[in-house]
């Protein structure tokens, strides 16, 4: 008998539209908890996720902006502390 292939998860992806441009952005596991941690509890889940994504779509366009720094393939903890 074989063991079942382990799957891993993928990072959570948010879909931005950046001046008429679309980027997919994932997120690590790390970075979503750090962000979902901060959130106003009161908050119903359709705010919460525009919350969310408005903290992701705000770090990915100053990456964006600087240029110095290359858009990485997930955006990790450090990358909201700010």
């Amino acid at each position: 008998m074989t063991e079942p292939a382990i799957r891993t998860r993928d990072n959570t992806t948010f879909t931005l539209n950046i001046d008429d441009r679309i980027y997919r952005c994932p997120v690590s596991d790390a970075a979503l908890y750090m962000l979902c941690r901060d959130q106003d509890n009161s908050l119903n889940q359709l705010d919460a996720y525009l919350q969310l994504k408005m903290k992701v779509q705000h770090t990915f366009e100053k990456l964006l902006v600087h240029g110095e720094e290359r858009v990485p393939e997930v955006l990790e903890p450090t990358h909201f502390m700010a």
